[in-house]
């Protein structure tokens, strides 16, 4: 089995976002999603959509909920919501993911996108690119966006050291190896 180990601590390893992208839903509106999110989120309304990703940035337990033409929100974890007790059985690191918020308070009870869903992306489809997912829902592809932070690299460690997987598409780690670099011949060598 072909493998590239990287040191988890290399300054150069960075994992980079994958957002979600949702389609297909019957009856989703934004004030679905507001009403189910802010049983344990805090919301603020974004107004300038140009500072979204840096506000979302700065914080913690924290995603973004765009429904087009500028309507960003932001959605923090209340302080008082206890993930663990919702997700019992499952790591305190596990429970503290951005990703792990989305799919276990929002995707599955808010909108039913359940795990078999999320596999098959019946109605979830992912997108690394925040402006790119923006567009996409402004030009009535998809119904709306959830934009997520970067999960830290110690958040990866964490939840593997206790054994357990994160959430589908919770990583995208840059830089990539250049395609074919160990397919294809670099020089002939002679015999």
């Amino acid at each position: 089995m072909m493998m590239m180990l990287v040191e988890m601590d290399h300054p150069g390893l960075v994992v980079l976002p994958t957002h979600r992208l949702i389609k297909n839903l019957a009856d989703l509106d934004e004030k679905t999603v507001l009403a189910g999110a802010s049983k344990f989120f805090d919301t603020v309304r974004v107004e300038d959509a140009a500072s979204l990703e840096r506000k979302l940035i700065k914080s913690e337990k924290t995603l973004a909920f765009y429904s087009g033409d500028k309507n960003c929100f932001l959605f923090t974890l209340k302080p008082d919501v206890d993930v663990k007790s919702l997700l019992p059985g499952m790591s305190e690191a596990y429970c503290s993911l951005d990703v792990t918020l989305l799919h276990a308070l929002i995707l599955e009870p808010v909108l039913g996108i359940d795990k078999e869903n999320m596999l098959r992306q019946t109605n979830l489809f992912y997108t690394r690119d925040m402006d790119e997912a923006m567009r996409a829902v402004d030009n009535k592809q998809y119904q709306c966006a959830f934009l997520l932070n970067g999960t830290r690299v110690g958040q990866i460690r964490d939840v593997s050291l206790a054994g357990e997987k994160m959430p589908q598409k919770s990583t995208y780690f840059y830089p990539k190896l250049i395609t074919g670099l160990l397919m294809n011949k670099i020089m002939d060598i002679p015999d």
